[in-house]
């Protein structure tokens, strides 16, 4: 049994009883984070055959208000593409 002023002894098996909190509710808090992307990009169309082509480009990526993470997705970027048709 437990004391008062000694230390209070769990009993094994037991399962330790829940204690509602009250006085607490849900709060909804509202977060916004702005920035922009300019990514300007020039590219070069390639004949291959009569239904192929290739297209390749090479652009520069630039982040404004990302902060922490500017330095991490600006820089340079390109791309590859093959497109192909038919009649």
């Amino acid at each position: 049994m437990h004391r008062e002023g000694g230390p209070r002894q769990s009993r094994v098996g037991q399962r330790p009883r829940s204690v509602p909190i009250t006085g607490l509710r849900p709060v909804t808090v509202a977060v916004q984070d702005d920035f922009f992307i300019f990514e300007p990009q020039a590219n070069l169309l390639l004949n291959l055959a009569k239904h192929h082509r290739v297209s390749v480009g090479v652009g520069y990526r630039v982040i404004g208000g990302a902060y922490e993470m500017n330095h991490q997705l600006e820089g340079i970027s390109g791309t590859v593409s093959l497109h192909i048709w038919g009649n």
